[in-house]
């Protein structure tokens, strides 16, 4: 089973099919470092991850992720103290309240994103990837880097999208193999993580060490790694530089990648459907006005978009599978979970589950309106238990203002019939290049004073 999902670019889809007829839970394969299974339905992965979540919030063993250096990243770690603190520090910064502070930011760089896809809209797709990591980077570091530093960044994830791929590295099934010596015959796979490890420690490190010397110089900017070492010499909270800095790679890789998937997928969404678009910029046209730009004060105002959004989490959602892990012996529905086995939840096949969404392959905003509108996908798709992403809300607020502000500004348009397809990495799935076209709205003049200022 596992070579089967080892070819796949959506093994997510294979797995729905097999618990069609296999069941909620199913027992993929044994391998070295323990059993493997993979959940099917929202019950059951909100039973395991959320109501014992205690005993579900650790991470398999990836062996080629901990040469890769990224053990240490939140995303990687096992359940432990240091995973604690680490979440701690982005909730101080990261929390509903805290995203507050960087408002300002978010306007600012959508802002920017906004001209950039004015002034040529044939490079939609690479503006868009380069300013989600520059707001990402410039929250976390307080800089914007440039072009050379973002495409390192796209290696570096290349290389842990790798990492993650069920059945390639023998290395993941014998951990053994880790202790084998780069020089040896055969040892290939030692050689590539030790050029992926420096990529990533170089990515990580030199922000860090310039976020302390302007610290140092009293001329900082806000920034998570600024946040976290002012706490440190606040004696407010646990914080050592190593705790700060392994945290602060955690969100850049984390975040840009499934931000950029959800924006890809909400324009995708615009221009196959005139009627949607239609809709969405009526409603901000009624709530807003055409003297302003929107804001996340709007969002009571907006029914439509908000579901708009919800749906583009749904029906794409960025990490279709959840991995965990188990630090106690489980028994489920008959099912025995062994200790430190892994256990993957597919979110893909929950948000498809005709049993929560009528036409799950069908995208229908209207599906969460009304007085019984449906599941929310929030509820799996930020993840579950003590490992829900705790970047959550700064993610949603990017994404609200990007949305209202692209359909304020411009309509999105094809000229061609679009089929939605996706690129999986082993971690984020991102639709595959489409045609569309951004065009400035005539009517849309004064709010152009506004974006340019």
């Amino acid at each position: 089973m596992l070579q089967q999902l080892a070819t796949s670019t959506a093994p997510y889809k294979i797995y729905r099919e097999w618990a069609q007829t296999l069941g909620p839970i199913i027992e993929l394969s044994p391998n070295n470092s323990g059993k493997v299974y993979m959940l099917g339905t929202l019950k059951v992965t909100l039973d395991l991850f959320d109501k014992r979540s205690l005993d579900f919030s650790s991470r398999p063993r990836f062996p080629m992720a901990e040469l890769l250096g990224r053990h240490e990243n939140v995303g990687f770690s096992y359940y432990n103290e240091r995973l604690k603190s680490s979440r701690m520090l982005l909730s101080r910064s990261l929390s509903p309240h805290a995203v507050q502070q960087w408002e300002e930011l978010v306007q600012n760089d959508v802002n920017a994103l906004l001209l950039k896809m004015r002034h040529d809209p044939s490079q939609l797709w690479p503006s868009l990837q380069q300013a989600i990591q520059s707001f990402f980077m410039r929250l976390t570091y307080g800089e914007d880097p440039g072009p050379e530093y973002y495409r390192l960044i796209k290696t570096s994830q290349a290389y842990t999208g790798a990492a993650l791929r069920p059945g390639r590295w023998l290395v993941n099934k014998y951990p053994i193999l880790k202790l084998v010596p780069a020089w040896l015959p055969g040892a290939s796979f030692q050689r590539w993580a030790r050029e992926g490890k420096a990529l990533y420690e170089t990515l990580t490190h030199e922000p860090f060490l310039k976020v302390k010397e302007r610290m140092s110089a009293g001329i900082a900017e806000l920034s998570f790694v600024r946040n976290c070492l002012q706490l440190r010499h606040s004696g407010d909270v646990k914080c050592d530089e190593r705790l700060a800095l392994t945290t602060a790679g955690s969100i850049l890789n984390a975040a840009s990648e499934t931000t950029s998937s959800a924006m890809l997928t909400l324009i995708h969404a615009l221009a196959a459907d005139e009627r949607l678009q239609a809709r969405a910029y009526e409603e901000i046209k009624t709530a807003v006005g055409a003297e302003r730009l929107p804001s996340l004060n709007d969002r009571s105002q907006l029914p439509f978009i908000n579901a708009l959004l919800l749906e583009v989490l749904r029906f794409n959602p960025p990490i279709p599978i959840l991995t965990h892990s188990n630090t106690k012996h489980t028994e489920y529905g008959g099912v025995t979970i062994p200790n430190a086995s892994t256990v993957y939840a597919n979110v893909w096949s929950i948000l498809h589950d005709e049993s929560h969404y009528q036409q799950p392959g069908a995208f229908i905003p209207e599906r969460f309106l009304g007085d019984m509108p449906a599941l929310d996908p929030r509820k799996v798709v930020f993840g579950v238990g003590r490992r829900a992403c705790p970047g959550r809300h700064i993610a949603e607020a990017l994404l609200f203002t990007y949305a209202t502000r692209l359909i304020a500004l411009f309509s999105v348009e094809t000229d061609e019939k679009l089929e939605f397809d996706t690129e999986f990495n082993g971690l984020v799935s991102t639709p595959k290049p489409f045609p569309v076209n951004v065009i400035p709205r005539s009517s849309s003049s004064q709010l152009w004073d506004l974006v340019s200022r």
